[in-house]
């Protein structure tokens, strides 16, 4: 992979170079332009800064185009929008399944979703997986996110049957809804509220992001 980052009158452009193919998907202003799989522009909400990109091969099976847009207290992360354009190799057979979680309309397009909270413990996450390599490119731009943390997980299917996919997940610190873990597990002050909170947590998502056609060449 290389990256190349341009400035040009005060508007820094990112390109990024996965798997030895020509620049993939570019972003500006705030906004990402993928050409396919899926051909979609993504205006993200200005309160979040694009950090940047990187391609992942993850574990020898699939190809991953990350991009991340933050909102940082310092090199603390309050909120983050993880873009990621993912597509299974030929030496995978494998299909993409979300049929377990509910499909809502954003933007036109139909997205599986899910909700959870967790304590992000680094040192654990596998060593290849997509996650991983996220924070440790965060990690290396001067950020970290969590421990505690709770995410709305977004998938937008593209074929069929189901090779590729557009996965968007947002991240809110708990610290910064006045929850911490505990408060969320069984037995705490506001486990029983946790549906009421993913609802606000997904709204909160969508809204920090505009969907449109590309434009045309």
């Amino acid at each position: 992979m290389s990256v190349t980052r341009h400035v040009t009158a005060g508007l820094a452009i990112t390109l990024v170079t996965p798997w030895g193919s020509e620049a993939q998907r570019p972003v500006s202003e705030n906004v990402l332009i993928s050409a396919e799989l899926p051909a979609v522009r993504i205006a993200v909400d200005s309160t979040l800064t694009y950090v940047g990109t990187q391609s992942l091969v993850l574990f020898g099976r699939t190809d991953a185009e990350q991009h991340f847009f933050v909102d940082a207290d310092g090199s603390r992360l309050r909120r983050m929008l993880w873009v990621q354009f993912e597509g299974k190799r030929p030496n995978d057979p494998g299909t993409y399944n979300y049929s377990r979680y509910p499909v809502m309309d954003i933007g036109g397009h139909p997205f599986h979703h899910d909700g959870r909270f967790f304590e992000i413990r680094m040192d654990e996450e596998r060593s290849g997986s997509d996650f991983r390599g996220a924070l440790e490119f965060l990690q290396q731009h001067g950020y970290s996110l969590g421990p505690d943390v709770m995410r709305q997980r977004l998938v937008w299917l593209l074929d069929d049957p189901a090779r590729n996919e557009l996965m968007i997940i947002y991240f809110e610190d708990l610290q910064d809804r006045g929850l911490a873990l505990a408060d969320l597990e069984p037995g705490g002050k506001a486990a029983e509220r946790w549906d009421e909170i993913a609802d606000a947590l997904l709204s909160r998502a969508v809204e920090a992001m505009t969907f449109s056609d590309p434009p045309s060449h």
